[in-house]
């Protein structure tokens, strides 16, 4: 659904190229954004769990940190990577103004929460 409305133009966010190697955010920096990942791949390390997981688009990631004021994991591309970069600011512009959206939001964040250490947290 959150692809969807991309799509749609209803959740903005700002497209970008990233080149292997380049970290997007690092464990500990202030939460400002989520990602969704539309072509590449992203390294995801948690260095408090010594844990990393390597994610393929299309996915989203980031966006439980948004909760929790700063990212729990560092997350470094692996290839050359496209992806879109949605700010805080821009989800809380469409969660006011879609209830669809609001609403798959709260269904998501749930079944985050219920994911093992294995998803990231």
């Amino acid at each position: 659904m959150l692809s969807q409305f991309i799509e749609e133009g209803k959740l903005q966010g700002l497209q970008m190229q990233v080149p292997a190697g380049s970290n997007l955010y690092q464990a500990g920096a202030p939460a400002e954004a989520f990602y969704y990942l539309l072509q590449g791949s992203v390294c995801l390390c948690s260095p408090a769990a010594g844990q990393s997981h390597r994610v393929s688009a299309p996915i989203f990631f980031g966006l439980t940190d948004l909760l929790k004021e700063q990212y729990s994991y560092t997350a470094t591309a692996t290839t050359d990577c496209r992806l879109l970069c949605i700010t805080k600011e821009a989800l809380y512009l469409a969660l006011v103004a879609h209830v669809p959206l609001r609403l798959y939001m709260l269904q998501q964040l749930s079944k985050q929460e219920m994911l093992s250490d294995a998803a990231y947290e």
